[in-house]
């Protein structure tokens, strides 16, 4: 849930400083994928109950986002869609440069932050309500 929140945040121009896509609605929405990652957290820590299990999976959540999020925005050069010597020829760099890039100003430091403090407070109410 956390890499698709983060895909279509990025998709949409949001998460990522200097990207504007046409298709961004007018107004900044950074927060709500932020606060959709938080409640996500929360849900699965409140689902684990126990912080040590919590942490641990908080850290193979962003493990696994950081690889698929790098994965799928590095598809089109991949198949072979997007020529390098073209990137370079209007002065970007390649795609699997700037998809390092992208998937680091996405997670970091926000998104992980508030993931953490989220997967702790709901083991927290997990263990308190829900025992």
């Amino acid at each position: 849930m956390t890499t698709t929140i983060i895909l279509a945040f990025v998709f949409q121009g949001f998460l990522v400083p200097g990207i504007i896509t046409q298709y961004r609605p007018s107004g900044n929405y950074a927060f709500l994928g932020y606060a959709l990652v938080t409640l996500v957290a929360i849900a699965s820590g409140m689902m684990l109950r126990d912080i040590s299990a919590t942490v641990a999976s908080f850290i193979g959540s962003i493990g696994i986002t950081v690889v698929m999020e790098y994965f799928v925005l590095t598809l089109p050069s991949s198949f072979g869609q997007v020529d390098p010597g073209l990137l370079l020829q209007v002065g970007l760099a390649p795609l699997p440069d700037t998809a390092i890039t992208i998937v680091f100003y996405s997670l970091f430091p926000v998104a992980i932050i508030l993931g953490f403090v989220g997967s702790l407070i709901g083991a927290t109410l997990g263990e308190s309500l829900l025992d």
